[in-house]
């Protein structure tokens, strides 16, 4: 795909800083979003999004990321650089800042969008370090930034995955010949020092960086042409953080803006609905089948002895297993302690089926909800359905927050189910 340019991403910048103008003036997001609309002779209902985004970040009390200025955010244990640069910047200042802070021993690892760039570091981050942090990727000379960059191809050659095609064309790889990560990374040093080396790395700096353009950024800094704010966010990131955070952090649903948490709520019915659901009858153990939960009846039954008695199978487990434990259990055959788990976690989830029917089914397929946190949820009897999956919604984040602390068997074993 073609990254998003720096002249697109600058245009942006210009419209948040011209839709909190017109907020300023107007009091309302749908007034700035209409005569925004009439300047670019556009409808409202194009700009309404935007313009609401835009006044939420400002009502939060943070400085608005435009052309003009840049914002370091920090929440939690990351630092989000607001940057309207586009892909190929935004790209080129992350290995910038990458060798920056991997001398202070900050930095976990870093993405970047046309809009943002993502930095973990190792810890929760102060109001002190945000500050220092800033200070130290901002204030650098053309040298700096130049040696930064270049330290960072030095250490980490982002391009492996370019020099297979590099190699390929000089005839050093078979053409089409499928390569792993790992293998796409021995490249760099299979073929350094090499003309293959070398024009993988001129292409990669054509199409896939900017330094020009980055030192005339930070330039641009030294000569307060572009201004640099920072915002420390306690307890939840701003809006427009959202975006990059969602995509490749685990930050709460929760945090979310309040359109998009309702937003994800009405998702995780759909997705709910359109999943798969392996079931088994614990009464006859004869019945099984895989059914789309959107297509189940309120209280499903088993297709042969009609009992609601059914269990929810993790999706690599095999019901003729199941079912064959099931026989001698019965049968008085003593079970291994693995075995007898399996059978136990597949009868109470076939109670909650039971007792909620198709909500129980719903609550098991939600990532982190195990037996245990489904009942208690599914015992609160909900009068309205979003708080039914806005309490799975919870769940889910409890289980992403504390997801390293629980071992294969607390999960659910092969399931990933948390049974907490």
């Amino acid at each position: 795909m073609i990254p998003l340019p720096f002249d697109l991403a600058q245009q942006t910048g210009k419209m948040r800083e011209r839709l909190w103008q017109l907020w300023k003036e107007s009091g309302t997001a749908e007034a700035a979003a209409e005569k925004a609309g009439k300047e670019l002779a556009t409808s409202k209902t194009d700009l309404l999004e935007a313009a609401k985004e835009v006044e939420e970040h400002v009502k939060e009390g943070s400085p608005l990321p435009t052309h003009r200025q840049i914002v370091v955010e920090a929440f939690d244990k990351y630092l989000i650089v607001h940057a309207s640069f586009g892909e190929i910047v935004n790209r080129t200042l992350g290995g910038v800042f990458d060798s920056i802070l991997s001398d202070r021993e900050v930095i976990v690892g870093w993405w970047n969008d046309g809009y943002r760039i993502l930095i973990e570091a190792r810890h929760r981050l102060t109001p002190q370090e945000l500050e220092n942090l800033s200070s130290a990727m901002f204030s650098l000379s053309d040298e700096e930034v130049e040696k930064a960059f270049d330290d960072y191809l030095e250490a980490k050659f982002p391009f492996s995955y370019k020099m297979r095609f590099v190699a390929q064309r000089f005839g050093a790889l078979p053409r089409g010949k499928t390569m792993g990560p790992e293998r796409e990374g021995q490249l760099v040093h299979q073929f350094r020092d090499t003309p293959i080396y070398d024009e993988t790395l001129r292409e990669a700096m054509v199409e896939k960086v900017d330094v020009l353009k980055a030192k005339e950024i930070i330039s641009d800094i030294r000569n307060e042409k572009i201004k640099v704010s920072t915002a420390y966010r306690a307890e939840k990131p701003t809006p427009l953080a959202y975006h990059i955070l969602s995509k490749f952090s685990d930050v709460s649903e929760l945090m979310a803006p309040e359109q998009v948490l309702l937003s994800n709520i009405q998702k995780m019915k759909k997705a709910a609905n359109a999943r798969m659901a392996s079931l088994l009858c614990m009464q006859c153990g004869e019945w099984d089948g895989q059914i789309k939960i959107g297509s189940l009846t309120d209280q499903p039954e088993c297709g042969k002895c009609k009992s609601r008695l059914l269990a929810l199978l993790y999706p690599s487990q095999n019901s003729n297993h199941i079912s064959e434990l099931l026989r001698r259990r019965r049968e008085g055959t003593e079970l291994s302690e693995d075995e007898l788990r399996e059978l136990t976690h597949a009868r109470r989830t076939a109670d909650l089926v039971l007792s909620y029917g198709k909500k129980a089914i719903a609550a098991l397929e939600t990532r982190g909800v195990g037996p245990e946190t489904a009942s208690r949820i599914l015992g609160k009897m909900h009068a309205k359905e979003d708080e039914f999956y806005m309490d799975l919604l919870k769940a889910k984040i409890q289980y992403l927050r504390t997801r390293e602390y629980w071992n294969d068997r607390e999960r659910g074993g092969k399931s990933g189910r948390a049974t907490f």
